[in-house]
């Protein structure tokens, strides 16, 4: 997911202008530009994308493997990845943090940046 979002954030770095149509919208359907489109946030955009295209939770194939948080909150269920967008201060930044074990300490954290 980290490789994932840092590649996409290259291509919009190097050429914004150019149609991205690699990310979809929930529904699944093509969303279009995310580069030159990012009105929301970025971490609705990707998660978006992630529920778009399906990705599950390892541990719970029932469950979808990316929330969007609000507060930056390490997640509380096994396999969830939880992705906080920050828009201030600059540059903006994504956390990134995976629950990977049993406790709390058992997490994988990334922070992004975003010029």
């Amino acid at each position: 997911m980290v490789s994932f979002i840092e590649t996409y954030w290259l291509k919009c770095m190097l050429n914004p202008e150019t149609l991205y149509e690699d990310l979809v919208i929930s529904s699944g359907q093509t969303r279009g530009n995310a580069c030159i489109d990012t009105n929301n946030s970025w971490a609705s955009t990707f998660h978006d994308n992630f529920e778009g295209t399906g990705w599950k939770n390892p541990f719970n194939s029932n469950d979808l493997a990316v929330s969007m948080e609000f507060d930056d909150a390490m997640p509380t269920i096994l396999g969830k990845t939880n992705l906080t967008y920050f828009h201030n201060p600059k540059p903006s930044s994504m956390s990134i943090k995976t629950r990977c074990g049993e406790t709390e300490a058992d997490t994988f954290s990334k922070t992004l940046y975003y010029e």
